[in-house]
């Protein structure tokens, strides 16, 4: 899987804790954005935001997360392709 600094996570299900090992890697990997969008998408950010806030090497510090209940993936596709993350910022689609 390949990890961008601007990543649009798409949830196919509930949060059941299978995400985990995703999430966290999203936080280790120093990625400075993740939009989530689709099934549970508010609480799956939530996780997110929680596993930045514990890890302890300091690389969820700059991680910026949203979540994006109601909107189309291409509403969210142009959210985070237009949000400035202070460098070139690439974009992928993780589906989970």
């Amino acid at each position: 899987m390949r990890f961008t600094n601007k990543v649009v996570l798409l949830s196919k299900k509930m949060y059941d804790g299978s995400q985990d090992g995703i999430l966290k890697e999203l936080v280790r990997r120093d990625t400075a954005l993740v939009c989530v969008t689709g099934v549970d998408a508010a609480f799956i950010e939530d996780m997110l935001d929680e596993f930045a806030a514990t890890d302890d090497s300091g690389a969820g510090d700059r991680l910026i997360t949203t979540s994006h209940t109601d909107d189309s993936l291409e509403q969210v596709l142009a959210f985070a392709n237009a949000f400035d993350v202070g460098e070139q910022g690439e974009l992928s689609i993780i589906e989970i």
